[in-house]
């Protein structure tokens, strides 16, 4: 064995062109499954920094297909009710809290509650100080656990800060743990105890559903199927038990890594399989590589086979070159991953969770090994199996043929082309129908003028803003400078304000005729200041805009869309009637002033839903979100000017991340952007692939038939004629290809069916497309050699054979 190693490794020496052509080509497959494989181990499969991990789950509440934040009534009741876990915690996480140094300016953080067991539960240790304790839950000195990131972000890791009081919304708070380096649960960087005794009525209506989450551990003898079905039924006991509230109201059990990265595992399969394919075409190109080569090498197998050798070994002999092209391809492919992780990074639209576990560490090491291994296989078996079987006679009979040149060599060569053909399609079909649906997506009518917009978050501290008279007056002065900033075309307020999900979802009945407890439809709503419509280019279909005199005190005025008002009141007109959103005092009665064209809420892939607005001087919410409208081309130069505009009239408010509206809506779909540009590159290294690989072939065969060429000419034959000889052989295994790439498209459409948009999985253009840059490529590829066949001098390649 070692001296079939040594012997591959001078064989390779030899022909160091034939070496870096095999190596670079191996590399650029391997590089790219390592650099994808290292996103699924860091995403995926990692065990999360927590104990027994895949004993956690994370709960909701589900109702018609949707899913719900859980209702803290139903939470006492699962945990009272259930045999399945042996622990659960509720938590939220809608919260940002400013967190201040007197040497720094205030800076926003995302902050949260939890049960003081929950860090317990999940088996995360304080790396400092504490974890919280019981006797915390109940009202009393505000106390804090934060994660390593923002200690040392925000106090440069100060161990003495553990135990003393920190300012966070101004107000004293003291740091009682810091959790271990990369443990950051659900995103949030300050934690505090969730005390009961403190939650409003609001919180404890078992029909609101206001941000908490639960998390629970399975107990030892329990799966998660087990859970679900306890736990399905706990939730069909309390709809009877509560229809108002619980009617069709579900639980959903979910493990804790499909809460966390769920979302992204369909893309990082689909991203897997297309390196796959790449890796499957660049096996392809070295074989056929190897094939040549080998031809060369026929009379020295067969003395060796005449001399003794078996045809395993022989076999053997092959494969170690094999081996050491694949270890020499992993070593060049890892550091092409290491490019390729940073590329994946960068890549717009894709957002890896658990980004920080995205790199290259043993795991990874031992799949690129594995790997190394595999490729041999895939390239050097079939060369090996085949060249091991040379006829001696025929080898070493002068001017014979030898089994390079065989047609049993021809139709190998052939079938590895029409492999490549027929996974190019497919790469190149789901690049164009990637391409195709984001052509779609950007056509997407929004209901709004996204360009030119910008959204200022503001994060305004409560105890200065406990009176609704001070958040009203702030509004007033904040509106008013912003309008008189060059370059600002329009302002406006929103509380909440997010296109790409639902934030507040508020039940809505009708007086006049109202709808069966528990059967209440939901409305998306938002609390809006005067000129929002005109800034956000919503049009005002019917009726008018909120005014002066919709301010505190005065009767509760009210904005619907018109899918709102086609819905509640169908071959009606909306102005006039009233309206009730369930279980918010305030707005109740509320008068339909006018009526506006729907938006996509909830992002650019979902439709319209009902929706209402309210004045936000009758609801004045702090921490509401400032909407700009730019008469500049780009909107972010105001940024620096609206940050100083917000400090000039409160210099406690923080000021978010400033983004471009249209920026957050491409967010909405930055999977399906991500993966079209992933795809587009992945399918242009396969067609330069391709390409190389037809082109070799053709080239190998021309040489091979230079005497029959030349017989051909010699009989006649004009350049033409042996021109499309040549391209005909070569487009044939490549039809083939194109044929079974076409018939694998077919189950394949399943796959790709949830990523595509407004056009249909085995879309003809798509598949026009792709076909039609195959046919190119092949002719391409095969044009030089086919007009170096066919300026053959007919005399001189008698002369050689």
């Amino acid at each position: 064995m070692l001296n079939d190693l040594r012997y591959a490794c001078r064989t390779l020496a030899a022909h160091p062109g034939f070496t870096a052509a095999a190596v670079l080509t191996l590399a650029l497959g391997i590089g790219a499954n390592t650099a994808i494989f290292t996103a699924v181990y860091g995403v995926l499969l990692k065990p999360l920094p927590y104990s027994d991990p895949d004993r956690l789950v994370r709960l909701s509440e589900t109702r018609r297909g949707g899913s719900w934040n859980v209702a803290v009534p139903n939470y006492l009741d699962w945990r009272a009710r259930n045999h399945v876990f042996s622990g659960m915690a509720i938590f939220n996480t809608a919260n940002r809290v400013i967190v201040s140094r007197p040497d720094a300016p205030a800076e926003l953080f995302p902050a949260g509650t939890c049960e003081t067991g929950m860090f317990a539960l999940m088996g995360v240790p304080a790396a400092h100080g504490r974890l919280f304790v019981n006797a915390e839950q109940e009202p009393g000195a505000a106390v804090a656990i934060i994660t390593d990131e923002l200690w040392q972000r925000r106090f440069d890791g100060d161990p003495a800060i553990v135990g003393q009081a920190v300012r966070i919304d101004e107000q004293p708070v003291t740091v009682v743990g810091v959790l271990p380096l990369g443990v950051r649960p659900f995103d949030v960087d300050v934690w505090f105890p969730h005390r009961p005794r403190q939650l409003d009525a609001m919180q404890l209506d078992r029909a609101n559903h206001p941000g908490f989450g639960v998390i629970a551990r399975l107990r030892d003898d329990v799966d998660a199927a087990l859970a679900q079905r306890e736990m399905s039924a706990i939730a069909a006991s309390l709809a009877r038990e509560y229809p108002a509230s619980n009617t069709d109201m579900g639980v959903r059990v979910m493990p804790m890594i499909d809460s966390v990265a769920g979302s992204i595992r369909p893309t990082l399969r689909l991203l897997m399989g297309a390196v796959a394919v790449l890796l499957i075409i660049a096996c392809a190109n070295v074989a056929n590589l190897l094939l040549a080569k080998g031809l060369r090498r026929e009379r020295e197998t067969s003395i060796r086979s005449a001399l003794g050798a078996s045809r395993p070994r022989l076999v053997r002999l092959f494969f170690m070159e094999g081996l050491v092209l694949g270890i020499a391809a992993a070593v060049a492919g890892l550091l092409l991953a290491g490019w390729g992780v940073r590329l994946l990074r960068a890549v717009p639209g894709l957002s890896l969770p658990r980004a920080a576990d995205v790199a290259i560490g043993a795991q990874v090491l031992g799949f690129t090994a594995f790997l190394a291994v595999v490729t041999a296989g895939l390239f050097a078996l079939a060369p090996a199996l085949q060249l091991s079987r040379a006829d001696l006679m025929r080898v070493l009979r002068p001017g014979g043929m030898g089994d390079g040149a065989s047609p049993r060599n021809a139709r190998l060569r052939s079938a590895l082309v029409a492999v490549e053909a027929a996974l190019l399609v497919v790469l190149l079909t789901a690049a164009a129908l990637m391409h195709r649906s984001l052509v779609r997506l950007a056509g997407v009518d929004l209901g709004f003028e996204a360009d030119r917009v910008v959204s200022v978050p503001l994060r305004q501290l409560r105890s200065r803003y406990a009176d609704q008279k001070a958040v009203v007056a702030f509004a007033d002065a904040m509106l008013e400078s912003a309008r008189g900033q060059r370059g600002v075309a329009g302002a406006a307020l929103a509380w909440p304000f997010d296109y790409t999900g639902f934030t507040w979802s508020t039940s809505v009945n009708l007086p006049a005729r109202p709808f069966p407890a528990g059967k209440e439809p939901m409305a998306q709503t938002a609390a809006v200041t005067p000129g929002y419509f005109a800034v956000m280019g919503i049009p005002i279909l019917r009726g008018r805009d909120f005014g002066s005199a919709d301010r505190l005190g005065a009767p509760v005025s009210v904005i619907v869309n018109q899918s709102f008002a086609s819905r509640f009141f169908p071959g009606e007109d909306a102005i006039g009637h009233r309206l009730d959103a369930m279980r918010i005092p305030e707005l109740q009665n509320m008068t339909v002033v006018g009526i506006v064209g729907d938006t996509r809420r909830g992002g650019t892939l979902l439709g319209f839903t009902p929706e209402m607005y309210i004045p936000y001087a009758q609801f004045p919410e702090s921490s509401a979100t400032l909407v700009v409208r730019s008469a500049l081309e780009e909107p972010l130069t105001l940024a620096a000017d609206l940050r100083s505009r917000v400090a000039a009239i409160d210099p406690a408010t923080a000021v978010g991340t400033v983004r471009r509206l249209s920026d957050a809506m491409a967010r909405t779909y930055g999977d399906r952007r991500a993966l079209s540009w992933l795809l587009t590159v992945f399918a242009s290294l396969a067609l330069g692939l391709t390409i190389l690989g037809i082109a070799s072939v053709v080239s190998f065969s021309v040489a091979q038939r230079t005497s029959e060429i030349g017989i051909r000419m010699a009989l006649g034959a004009d350049a033409g004629g042996v021109r499309r000889l040549v391209l005909r052989g070569a487009l044939g295994p490549v039809a083939a290809g194109a044929g079974l790439g076409l018939a694998a498209l077919i189950p394949l459409s399943r796959v790709i069916q949830q990523y595509v948009f407004g056009v249909s999985p085995i879309d003809p253009v798509s598949i026009v497309l792709a076909c039609a840059v195959l046919a190119g490529a092949a002719v391409g590829a095969a044009w030089i050699p086919a007009r170096r066949a066919s300026g053959i001098d007919p005399l001189a390649a008698l002369k050689s054979s």
